[in-house]
């Protein structure tokens, strides 16, 4: 009996549980739905999915692929890559572009010499979002070459005033250049480049290394990998000095053409080295012998190496280095010229004393000048002035040569002479002049009364003979009177 009521009561205990939930079944499903709904909606609310795309430089591996068959890349397109990031609004905003990476594998190049590019993020927020990455790397194969070339040191900017750079060691010294072989075959020179400017000591640095071409302009490729990409640069810097340039004539030129002049740029050089040597020197001589030539000998004109001639352990600053030399010869004339008497100078009278001409101011006095042709042929009585000498004269009746003022290279190869007295001036007419004029200026000629008055005629024979001149193109054949 007992037994028979547990079972009923089991049947109505189960009959009571499937009732709960198959009573208003529909309804109930309807609610869970909607209560699962809405915990969605809450959890979205609060924290939200969100995307972000990021731009990340892209990571190259597997090079040694290409290496292996000796082939270089150079990236057409791809090298930036655009990740997209999705995943909880609270994640993304803690991201930065550090996090995330770009890599392309060259070992799974395709056949269009493209691959894909895979991103990743670090493992804080690995199981948190999702990537993704439309982007490819493309890239152009070329044969692998390589150069080996010595580094030239440039300079830029101007050292302190006074100094120069003497001399600069640079280790490694020699660099090997790999790169695609129509890039290594445009490099011409590799250049470390230094900033010197108001450097005034010896100094060493760390330089970077560039590849030009035959144009200087520098050469840029992703193929290029040096085997020293920087070299250490020791300069030494040393003070200078600057010398005048003394161009040293020897020889004669040929008969009949004289030497005048020589030219030389620069005319002064900049010079640096042993501090004993410098010290004592004190000009650059340039010994040039013109033994023999004329006005149109080629070496009139001539370039000198100016390192030539300084001591050894003295250098020249290359700016200095070449000097330009113009050597003047001309072909040589020789003209008389007639003066008349009145027209002599006196010059070097003592104080006090006065001097006067004891000829007629129309005699002729006929002098004869030898010099180079272009002055010779410029040459007239206006323009060359003569004088007669009269340094310590006392009273009395001189006859001497006469003088020219020589500015012009000239020489007086004839000359006429002059008669004049020198007598002491009148006291009171003493004072006066030397009141008005120094007392070594040059007087005019005074003359005496001449014997015998000339005739109109006379005198205007002899005005036409001041103006006679000629000029003959030879040697002369006597020697200067005291010029």
């Amino acid at each position: 009996m007992g037994n028979d009521n547990d079972s009923s009561n089991k049947i109505k205990m189960s009959s009571r549980l499937k009732g709960l939930f198959i009573t208003n079944l529909p309804l109930k499903i309807l609610s869970l739905f909607l209560a699962a709904l809405v915990w969605t909606i809450i959890i979205n609310i609060d924290d939200p999915i969100k995307e972000k795309s990021f731009n990340v430089e892209v990571d190259i591996i597997n090079r040694d692929a290409l290496e292996s068959v000796n082939m270089v890349y150079e990236i057409k397109s791809g090298d930036i890559a655009r990740i997209t990031v999705k995943g909880k609004k609270s994640i993304i905003d803690k991201l930065r572009t550090d996090d995330l990476s770009a890599e392309a594998d060259l070992s799974k190049l395709s056949s269009v010499n493209a691959v894909n590019i895979t991103p990743k993020i670090i493992e804080k927020f690995a199981g948190e979002v999702s990537l993704s990455c439309d982007d490819v790397l493309k890239v152009d194969l070329e044969e692998m070459a390589k150069k080996q070339l010595q580094v030239q040191v440039v300079t830029e900017g101007i050292l302190e005033e006074g100094y120069a750079l003497a001399e600069y060691e640079v280790k490694p010294n020699m660099i090997e250049v790999t790169g695609g072989k129509t890039t290594i075959n445009e490099i011409a020179t590799l250049k470390a480049t230094i900033n010197v400017n108001k450097v005034s000591k010896s100094f060493s640095k760390k330089v970077e290394v560039k590849a030009y071409d035959e144009n200087n302009e520098e050469v840029v490729s992703d193929t290029l990998e040096f085997s020293s990409k920087k070299v250490k640069v020791k300069c030494s810097v040393q003070e200078t000095k600057t010398i005048p340039v003394n161009v040293e004539i020897t020889g004669d030129p040929e008969e009949g053409y004289q030497y005048v002049s020589t030219e030389c740029l620069p005319e002064n050089v900049v010079i640096y080295g042993d501090e004993e040597l410098l010290n004592k020197t004190t000009e650059l001589t340039i010994p040039i012998s013109i033994d023999g030539m004329n006005s149109k000998s080629d070496e009139l004109e001539q370039n000198i190496n100016a390192q030539e001639y300084l001591e050894q352990g003295l250098i020249v600053m290359p700016d200095y280095q070449t000097l330009s030399l113009k050597i003047n010869i001309e072909k040589t004339a020789q003209k008389t010229l007639v003066y008349a008497a009145k027209d002599v100078k006196f010059k070097n009278l003592t104080s006090g004393y006065r001097a006067k001409l004891l000829s007629n101011d129309y005699d002729k006095i006929t002098i004869t000048v030898y010099g180079i042709k272009s002055v010779i042929r410029e040459l007239t009585t206006q323009t060359l002035t003569v004088y007669v000498d009269c340094t310590s004269l006392e009273e009395g009746d001189y006859e001497r040569d006469v003088k020219i003022y020589n500015d012009n290279g000239l020489t007086l190869i004839a000359t006429g002479k002059i008669k004049f007295r020198v007598k002491k001036k009148d006291t009171a007419i003493s004072q006066v002049l030397e009141s008005a004029t120094p007392d070594d200026t040059i007087e005019t000629t005074e003359t005496e009364a001449p014997e015998a008055t000339a005739t109109p005629e006379a005198k205007a024979e002899a005005t036409a003979d001041t103006d006679e001149s000629t000029e003959v193109t030879a040697t002369p054949t006597a020697n200067t009177e005291g010029q």
